[in-house]
């Protein structure tokens, strides 16, 4: 009898699962049908401009289909529901459905990256059934997966990366079993994290020109399309494999242009081909896109797919981003408190620094005339190997170069004083994207895996909502633009057609990113960073990010599409790099607002590189007792009716700007501790100080100063009186 309750609860548990899963798939159903049905009906396809196709495929869908048809349904029905829904989400268009693959109209190359990256995304996310996932691992030959992103604490993971893929065999089974065993134990190794789940899907990107290819809409949602981008776009999915996106030269150019809008990705070259058809030797130079975080990017590839010819080897450089050659946004990062921070921690503040540099995509400067000179002679640098600093070919004696290619961590150090200090160098093309990696700092500095005695250090301090506020090493950042920077580019390898020799296709382990990376740098002289670093040495403090008025004015969107972060007015300082007194600011991503700092006039107070000209709005006089406001309005005398009319338009002359020496004003303000609220008007101030006392001084000074001005300009006739007056007003203002 219980042997038969125990088949009854069986059964009735299956037949709940297996209702559950039809009622899930029934669901997924009508949700892909409804994404559809949207598509179609809102679908307005814009012609006239260049836009974009991507055609997208399954790899080894036929395997999947003959192993097993019913499982097989289910990864079809997901993967259109999930294309579906972005597409719907990112305002694309479905053209038409190749058996399981789609062919897909964007308005934009931005858009249809950002859809490729996130549907390799969502298939991550999947929740796949355990049949789904044996199923498409055996379709995939998936035994030992190579795949596998091994996270560590340190930079072991990606030396075992490559020893994994160098160690195969019976032989070394043994080595590689203690290898994991131990290096688990030394190395606090993490579990291991899968670059695949479930069905792979490749996808094609290829810009679509307007005037070489027609898009018929034949009913609602039947399309006709032809052109030599849709066979170009169409070969370009082909050559990958699944799980990769692929995009052309044409659209690689666009991602360059517009990184925010593609979400900075990242970029492999991988090389030029020529495809076999007769009479066709174009070469055609394909990259690879990636999100620039998640594991997606540690995908790897062995070559791509097709009858295809390699022309041309992968390279770093070509056709990539170059830096800025005028107006170049500078950031300079060092550590103040405690500037011996030591080699672990600036190993993991650096490594940070590379991988935020990467992903906005940020080049690392050199400044060789900053370094701490050790020896008179100075060698020549052989720019043979620009693009990697560990072989740059230098005399042995210590010179400024090396000891600033120590401070960047680049070579091996030798006893370092501990008063020296490291500081950080980029450049960037865009402000937009030099604040967002700065504030991208920030944050990553508190949330990174400090070691024990940097948090013995630095105490972790928390937020009234118990997130991090202060938390392993604090760094300042200073902003600023350089109108006429001065770089000295690395050479760029020239690369020559290979039509006699054939090259072996490469595979994505041994490419080199296309973003800029700490083993790319640019050399520089002090002239380029000096504004930048001046800023950094008398105003930033650990934990900010203070920018001036010129990157603020220079920005080309808004500052709350940069993260929306916390923007505060410091005050206005006068620096000995600059040749007028600056604005700055300060800013803090949303999640550190709550940190607090010395004021401005007690930091310069420190420091004897400038000095404060007028405080910003947090040191404006506190609502108390005793807050005194001024109204100021000018007004210019007339002793006829005939000047009346000038009299008023002299009134509308008047302003801040035109009383007033600025600096003169500001000073003034500082001295009787006023600041200005507001200029309502072109003559129409109002100020405010802590007290009456302040107020009427600096209302008699200003009086008093207009009154020595108007005898100074009184007509020939009463020089004599004018001069009379203006020594009255030279004693009183001595008094």
């Amino acid at each position: 009898l219980e042997h038969k309750d125990g088949v009854i609860v069986g059964v009735t548990v299956s037949m709940y699962i297996a209702f559950q899963k039809q009622a899930k798939y029934r669901k997924m159903k009508k949700t892909a049908e409804s994404a559809f049905v949207k598509t179609r009906k809102h679908s307005n396809i814009k012609t006239d401009n260049d836009s974009c196709i991507v055609f997208t495929d399954i790899q080894s869908s036929t395997v999947l289909r003959d192993s097993s048809s019913q499982l097989y349904n289910e990864i079809i029905l997901v993967h259109d529901g999930l294309i579906r829904k972005l597409l719907a989400r990112l305002g694309g268009i479905e053209l038409a459905t190749e058996g399981d693959g789609f062919v897909l109209w964007f308005e934009s190359v931005p858009y249809a990256t950002v859809f490729c990256m996130e549907l390799q995304h969502e298939l991550m996310e999947v929740s796949w059934s355990p049949k789904v996932v044996k199923l498409c691992n055996s379709a995939y030959a998936q035994k030992s997966p190579s795949n596998i992103l091994h996270v560590s604490k340190h930079s072991y993971g990606a030396s075992q990366r490559s020893t994994e893929s160098n160690v195969s065999g019976p032989q070394s089974s043994i080595f590689q079993r203690l290898h994991e065993k131990y290096a688990r134990v030394l190395f606090r190794h993490k579990k291991d994290e899968k670059c695949f789940n479930g069905p792979r899907v490749r996808c094609g990107v290829h810009v679509m020109r307007s005037e070489e290819n027609t898009i018929d809409n034949l009913a609602l949602g039947v399309y006709s399309f032809s052109g030599p981008d849709f066979e170009m776009g169409r070969v370009l999915c082909d050559m990958g494999r699944g799980g990769q996106v692929l995009v052309s030269q044409q659209a690689q150019r666009v991602i360059l242009d517009n990184l925010n809008a593609t979400q900075f990705p990242q970029i492999w070259h991988w090389g030029g081909y020529t495809f076999d058809s007769e009479g066709n030797e174009e070469i055609h130079h394909i990259y690879e896109v990636a999100p620039s975080q998640g594991v997606l990017k540690n995908r790897n590839f062995e070559g791509l797919r097709g009858h295809i010819q390699l022309a041309y080897p992968p390279g770093v450089r070509l056709l990539s981003l170059s830096p800025p050659t005028e107006n170049s946004v500078i950031v300079c990062a060092t550590v103040k408190q405690n500037a011996n921070m030591g080699k672990v921690a600036y190993e993991i503040a650096d490594n940070l620094f590379s991988e935020m540099q990467q992903r906005f995509w940020g080049w690392r400067i050199v400044p060789t005339d900053l370094a701490t000179v050790d020896s008179p002679s100075t060698p020549e640098r052989n720019f043979s190997h620009f693009s990697n600093l560990g072989r740059m070919s230098l005399k042995r004696e210590q010179t400024s170069f090396d000891s600033k290619r120590r401070r960047l961590g680049t070579t091996k150090s030798f006893a370092r004083p501990p008063t020296q200090t490291r500081k950080w160098f980029f450049t960037f093309a865009k402000p937009e994207d030099a604040l967002r990696f700065a504030l991208c700092c920030q944050l990553e500095l508190v949330y990174a895996d400090w070691p024990k005695h940097i948090r013995t250090k630095y105490k972790e301090e928390l937020s009234a909502d118990k997130a991090p506020l202060w938390h392993g090493l604090p760094v300042a950042f200073a902003v600023h633009t350089c109108k006429v920077p001065s770089f000295e580019l690395s050479k760029t390898p020239t690369l020559k057609q290979s039509s006699s020799l054939k090259i072996a296709a490469p595979c994505k382990a041994n490419l080199e990113l296309c973003n800029p990376s700490k083993k790319h740098v640019l050399f520089s002289t002090s002239a380029t960073v000096k504004e930048t670093l001046s800023i950094l040495d008398n105003v930033a403090l650990d934990g900010q990010v203070v920018v001036s008025s010129d990157l603020i004015q220079s920005l080309g969107a808004p500052i709350s599409n940069i993260g929306d972060p916390v923007v505060e007015h410091l005050g206005k300082v006068a620096l000995k790099e600059f040749k007028r007194p600056i604005d700055v600011y300060k800013l803090l991503p949303v999640e550190l607002a709550a940190r607090t700092f010395p004021t401005l006039s007690e930091t310069l107070r420190n420091g004897s590189g400038g000095h404060l000209i007028s405080v910003g709005a947090r040191s404006a006089p506190p609502a108390k007792i005793g807050l005194t406001f001024v109204f100021m309005y000018t007004i210019s005398s007339a002793d006829s009716r005939d000047d009346l009319n000038k009299m008023k338009e002299a009134n509308q002359m008047f302003s801040s700007d035109s009383i007033f020496d600025q600096d003169h004003l500001q000073s003034l303000l500082t001295e009787y501790k006023g600041y200005i609220v507001d200029e309502v008007s072109l003559s129409n101030l109002v100020f405010a100080f802590e007290n009456v006392t302040g107020a009427v001084c600096f209302c008699t000074t200003v009086q008093r100063a207009m009154v020595v001005c108007k005898r100074s300009k009184s007509p020939s006739p009463g020089a004599q009186a004018s001069g009379e007056g203006g020594g009255e007003g030279e004693e009183g203002e001595g008094e």
